[in-house]
């Protein structure tokens, strides 16, 4: 396992590429068992398929539209929509509209199999269990559950966060290393937006802190434990 350093921590870059590509793993970051990476695909290009073997997936429309074939079953996914797709899956991704796919796959490696689900963002919107504003300024924000209680799963979560501008999204400052690990992926922060995140297990030696302005979309951070 590797240790809780800023080289472990930061992964910058990761909606760079085309295909299928992997950014957070155990072994090359601090995971213990997540895993984060991107399929992107321009409208016309072949589709991604692959077998998720061991690991249970979840797929997360950051962008565009996509069609996914899983177990039989196909999928629409247009923007933030979400599928949940078992271990020992046959998987076939292909972009659906003229602007492409930009995918956010996520997965942990489990022992059981569980039910495959799609997951509509609109849905998620109109049900106040997975759809919730929290805190109030300068600590606002507005939670929308994909992979959560809704679904049926083995490790993974995921979920997707707008902040209100200049409001903290993570605050008070908390952690929850004994249940969980995490990966914070900051997406459509265009200069002059910017984010700050501070991970530390030590206040006086924080292992993670970055102000990024207009890259901020690039940016993966994964925590595994202390306080956020």
């Amino acid at each position: 396992m590797n240790p809780i350093t800023l080289e472990t921590c930061f992964v910058p870059k990761t909606h760079e590429g085309k295909g299928r590509r992997t950014a957070v793993a155990p072994g090359r970051t601090a995971a213990r068992y997540l895993h984060y990476g991107r399929i992107t695909l321009a409208a016309g290009d072949a589709p991604v398929k692959f077998n998720n073997n061991d690991h249970e997936v979840g797929l997360i429309c950051l962008n565009g539209k996509a069609t996914v074939n899983a177990n039989g079953e196909t999928f629409e996914l247009d923007r933030y929509d979400a599928v949940y797709v078992p271990r020992d899956s046959e998987i076939e991704v292909e972009a659906s509209g003229p602007n492409g796919c930009d995918l956010a796959e996520v997965s942990a490696l489990v022992e059981k199999r569980y039910p495959l689900k799609f997951v509509s963002y609109n849905e998620v919107r109109q049900n106040p269990r997975l759809h919730l504003i929290a805190g109030k300024p300068p600590a606002e924000r507005d939670l929308n559950v994909l992979i959560g209680a809704n679904v049926e799963a083995g490790r993974i979560m995921a979920g997707v966060t707008f902040s209100t501008p200049g409001n903290w999204t993570s605050w008070p400052p908390h952690e929850h290393s004994k249940l969980l690990e995490e990966a914070y992926l900051f997406i459509d922060m265009p200069a002059p937006a910017f984010g700050v995140q501070f991970v530390y297990t030590d206040p006086q030696t924080p292992e993670c802190g970055l102000s990024n302005g207009g890259l901020v979309q690039r940016v993966c951070v994964e925590i595994r434990r202390g306080p956020e």
